[in-house]
């Protein structure tokens, strides 16, 4: 037999050896045998609980090789380097348009199939990536999964938190290119050009 004779019923994905199948059909299935015993949340692969597991104890163990930030997940890393270098060598096949993750490149796909494989659990909307269905159930949940580390507020969306982290170190990423301000918030910048422009 060949390298994928082990198919996905919901994706045809295929693998060559079961138990990988079994982990990725998790993902369409919405089970969650890995459990994190201290909050009691569920997973579907033994990697995404140690990576949640790294939210409670704060552990980054990942730099990039870039600007020495700190990541929690060795995947995440790889895809933020990747901006640094502006590679993006995923095409789509019904467009031009191209990305630097195969994961961005399969959900864009979707966009042109129609496809929505994820189902949420709580109204069955579906949604043709996981991470949509993913902050879309924490509408049902309230689960705020990302915790401020110097006040414990906790934030439902990611970058929500990178926002309020900002009140505690006083960064200003956006500069006006009329004056020397700075502003935490992208929209805050916006907001102040347009007293320059009118």
């Amino acid at each position: 037999m060949g390298g994928t004779q082990f198919k996905c019923p919901f994706c045809d994905k295929g693998f060559s050896v079961e138990r990988q199948l079994t982990g990725h059909e998790y993902i369409y299935t919405g089970e969650k045998p890995f459990t994190y015993k201290v909050c009691e949340k569920g997973f579907s692969g033994k990697g995404h609980l140690n990576t949640h597991v790294r939210t409670h104890t704060g552990k980054e163990p990942f730099k990039c090789k870039f600007c020495e930030k700190s990541i929690s997940e060795k995947g995440v890393c790889t895809r933020h380097e990747r901006t640094h270098i502006g590679e993006k060598s995923f095409k789509c096949k019904f467009c031009e348009k191209m990305f630097s993750e195969k994961g961005n490149l399969t959900g864009h796909e979707r966009t042109h199939t129609g496809k929505t494989p994820f189902v949420c659990n709580f109204c069955e909307k579906r949604f043709s990536e996981k991470r949509g269905l993913t902050k879309y159930e924490r509408i049902h949940t309230s689960e705020k999964p990302f915790t401020c580390k110097v006040c414990m507020k906790g934030f439902s969306p990611k970058n929500d938190l990178t926002m309020h982290e900002r009140i505690h170190t006083g960064v200003n990423p956006f500069k006006c290119t009329f004056c020397d301000k700075m502003f935490s918030r992208k929209r805050g910048l916006t907001g102040h050009e347009c007293t320059h422009t009118g």
